[in-house]
């Protein structure tokens, strides 16, 4: 009995201390962080112990304005001086996820100031933190904070959080790249009116065959304006004269006629049909992109996403807002599914609003929706840095990116003739409702066209 008694006590001692030394999961420490981040820099002002919170290049995000660590350290020290009242912290976590040494956690921030002991101030804010696992521990890398009087932050915190923490692991804009493979014959495009215009394919197409001459895959474009993955149209589109085209109505007959090997997708622009974001809406656009998954890996193609182009603010903040959700699930999806997904949308908004800055006229797409030549090599670029192109983050302009390669004109022009014709036969022959479309030549002729 005493023996049993003696290796139970030990057994019993030695579970305890496994149990301590295990210590708090990293979702905990990285919710502690948060806590103890606030109640020692924005309750204590106590600067000097900044670096056991926050990463060198930590980024906030605070009322439209980017705080690096200078900032941060310049308003601590403004508030430390002019601040009497007390601050304490509450916080209630939503999410938290591990990833490696990346985290992230949504939270809601409730700050209490009191003075002489009485409250005078109250805030609650949606806030989200992208934590980095270095050999110190968890440090915080990105931080943004919304208002939570408006009901949508919530959202906004749960869908960009997703962005930021892809730019905290540095996976953001093409974080992979997937040279196309010695045994693809033929590449296809879908997409709305965006695709259908081609630029974007015919700089990919030019640039690659430009480095690759010896390359003889084609490249189709089935883009069809106004058409939807979500299968949505608003009332009295196109002034009542049809119903936003649907991909499910020809999708079949699309991948019966050609078999490709890889499939870029682009949709998002049309599918919230140009209304705030609704969580109805935004399911279909989910479930089509879903559907459009499955039918391309049944048919035995890689499937590729593109994020929808930015709709410009200044068309609407509104249905701004509900591209970035968009574009924010779909890049959600690398991980959460394994999805090659390219993003298109946030480089073009990034890039909007620093010409915007210089220029507050400037803009990618005159009408908000459809680029010009610019916004489509910004989408040409971040395609050709998927395929191993990543030469090409360096120039603003397709122009610039083939200015020393020679022939380079002559090319660029021969494949834009021959990707409009194509596109018309292929768009004829595999049937769509789109009306007022130009008509296609036949396939026959169309090939005799543009393989001469």
């Amino acid at each position: 009995m005493k023996k049993l008694s003696l290796v139970l006590l030990l057994f019993g001692i030695g579970f305890s201390v496994m149990a301590q030394e295990k210590g708090p999961t990293d979702e905990v420490q990285i919710q502690n962080l948060v806590q103890e981040s606030f109640d020692v820099l924005f309750s204590a002002y106590d600067l000097d112990q900044i670096d056991q919170f926050y990463t060198p290049d930590i980024k906030i995000l605070e009322n439209g304005e980017i705080w690096d660590m200078d900032i941060i350290k310049g308003i601590l020290t403004n508030a430390k001086s002019r601040n009497s009242a007390i601050r304490t912290n509450k916080f209630e976590f939503i999410e938290t996820h591990v990833d490696g040494d990346m985290g992230y956690t949504v939270y809601h921030n409730y700050a209490t100031f009191l003075k002489e002991g009485e409250v005078i101030r109250e805030i609650h804010w949606i806030e989200s933190v992208v934590a980095l696992k270095t050999e110190n521990g968890w440090r915080i890398k990105n931080l943004h904070s919304f208002p939570a009087a408006e009901k949508s932050n919530c959202m906004k915190a749960l869908h960009l959080i997703l962005f930021f923490f892809l730019i905290g692991s540095g996976q953001a804009n093409s974080q992979e790249t997937s040279p196309i493979s010695k045994a693809t014959k033929q590449v296809l495009f879908l997409g709305n009116s965006i695709t259908y215009a081609g630029q974007y394919i015919t700089y990919v197409e030019t640039y690659y065959r430009l480095k690759h001459p010896e390359s003889s895959i084609e490249w189709i474009n089935l883009g069809l304006p106004s058409e939807t993955v979500s299968g949505l149209s608003e009332e009295g589109h196109a002034g009542g004269a049809f119903p936003r085209p649907d991909l499910h109505e020809r999708l079949s007959r699309v991948f019966n006629q050609l078999k490709p090997d890889l499939v870029f997708a682009n949709y998002g622009m049309n599918d919230g049909i140009y209304k705030p974001l609704d969580d109805l809406r935004f399911q279909k656009f989910k479930d089509g992109i879903h559907w459009l998954a499955h039918a391309i890996s049944t048919m035995g193609a890689k499937g590729v996403f593109l994020t929808p182009p930015v709709y410009d603010p200044a068309k609407g903040e509104a249905y701004a807002n509900v591209l970035d959700n968009y574009s924010d699930w779909m890049l959600s999806k690398r991980y959460t599914d394994h999805w090659d997904v390219i993003d298109t949308h946030w480089p073009m908004r990034k890039f909007l609003e620093g010409k915007r800055k210089e220029d507050p006229s400037y803009y990618l797409a005159k009408d908000g929706i459809h680029p010009g030549q610019t916004g489509h090599w910004l989408m040409a670029r971040e395609i050709l840095f998927f395929l191993g192109e990543t030469e090409v983050s360096a120039f603003e302009e397709f122009s610039e990116a083939i200015e020393d390669m020679p022939n380079s004109r002559e090319l660029l022009e021969l494949i834009s003739n021959k990707q409009a014709i194509q596109r018309d036969a292929w768009l004829r022959s595999t049937g769509h409702l789109r009306p007022g479309l130009n008509e296609g030549l036949p396939m026959e002729e169309a090939q005799k066209r543009y393989l001469n």
